[in-house]
């Protein structure tokens, strides 16, 4: 019996060290594993999308608001003031928390244009039903 509770111990308390060193590293990612190095910036992107149509790029900024639906998008700040920016998932691929607001996020994938034509949900709303260019993400990652 004592033998049997030392094990249970010991698996309670090597637990909670793995579960330690994960949010050691504080990031929660989500996709595929960032490849790009180089950061693009936000306001490169807005100034000029469509020379970044259907590229892959890496953005980095801080959440400004996340998706309270589904978690799918996140609203992010742009190098430049006054400037904002969308990452938009597929809701069924990421669905990010909504406790990330003021985090940094670094965000990996390509630019498309969002012409609201498809679905006019909370994103439409959030954005006044402007259209606009966004990045799709093949990786996240929240830095806490």
């Amino acid at each position: 019996m004592k033998k049997c509770f030392s094990i249970i111990i010991t698996s309670i308390l090597l637990s909670s060290l793995i579960m330690f060193s994960v949010n050691a590293q504080n990031i929660i990612k989500f996709g595929n594993k960032i490849t790009i190095k180089e950061e693009t910036k936000v306001s490169d992107v807005l100034k000029e999308p469509k020379k970044y149509l259907e590229k892959n790029i890496l953005v980095e900024g801080t959440i400004l608001n996340v998706s309270a639906k589904d978690g799918c998008w996140l609203k992010v700040s742009s190098d430049k003031k006054y400037q904002t920016f969308i990452i938009k998932a597929n809701k069924d691929e990421m669905s990010f928390p909504l406790d990330s607001v003021g985090k940094k996020v670094r965000a990996e994938g390509k630019i498309y244009f969002n012409s609201f034509k498809e679905h006019k949900g909370c994103l439409y709303k959030e954005l006044n039903g402007v259209e606009s260019y966004m990045l799709k993400p093949a990786s996240v990652e929240i830095l806490n």
